[in-house]
Formats: structure tokens, C-alpha cells, sequence
């Protein structure tokens, strides 16, 4: 999937389609240089009209690199997209899962 492909992540994440790119390829540059482990998912953010939802970048793989989105809907407990790597969605979940238990430990202080 490339930075083209995804012309909704703007309205999504309230980005504009250059910090996208700005945001892959740096992350492309570090993995290259050794700085990054294998996979990497940028901090999940909830979509504002559906809450539950989280999406997040990814860059996975070492010799043959990949990079995307990744989603988490908590509601459901659903990963996808379906051709992303299961360690990245394995990750992702696991990011959603620590957001929402920092969210309820903070909300009962």
C-alpha cells in the first residue's frame, strides 16, 4: 500500500497527505539505518466519528520492507486489514488494549 492509496488518512487522523508521507519515510530512513526494530506502529489515535476505533502507521519486515495502516476496533476486538502482517495487528491490538486500561485507571482517580 502505498502513501497514494490512502488519500483518506487526512480526514481520518486530521493530517494532510504530505505529513503521511513525511511520517513513512522517515520511518523507512531510521529502519534502514538500523534505529528501528522490526515492526514499529506509531501511537494508535481514535477516529472522531467512531471512537472505538483506532488507527495507527506501521512499518514491518527488515530486508523486504512494508509499511501501511493498521486499525483496532476496540468495540469488536477486530484487527485489520486483513493482509497486514498478524505481529503488526498483534501489536496494535496490544497498544489499544494499554491505552484503554491508562484511560479507565485515570478515570477512576
Amino acid at each position: 500500500m502505498s502513501v497514494e492509496d490512502c488519500d483518506w488518512v487526512p480526514v481520518l487522523l486530521g493530517l494532510l497527505t504530505d505529513d503521511v508521507r513525511k511520517i513513512l519515510v522517515a520511518a523507512l530512513h531510521r529502519r534502514s539505518r538500523g534505529e528501528l526494530p522490526k515492526i514499529s506502529v506509531t501511537m494508535p489515535c481514535a477516529v472522531q466519528t467512531r471512537p472505538s476505533l483506532f488507527v495507527s502507521f506501521y512499518v514491518h519486515g527488515q530486508a523486504d520492507i512494508r509499511a501501511g495502516l493498521v486499525w483496532f476496533d476496540a468495540d469488536v476486538g477486530q484487527s485489520g486489514p486483513a493482509n497486514a502482517p498478524a505481529e503488526v495487528r498483534s501489536q496494535m491490538r496490544l497498544a489499544v488494549h494499554r491505552i484503554l486500561a491508562f484511560s479507565v485507571g485515570k478515570a477512576r482517580r
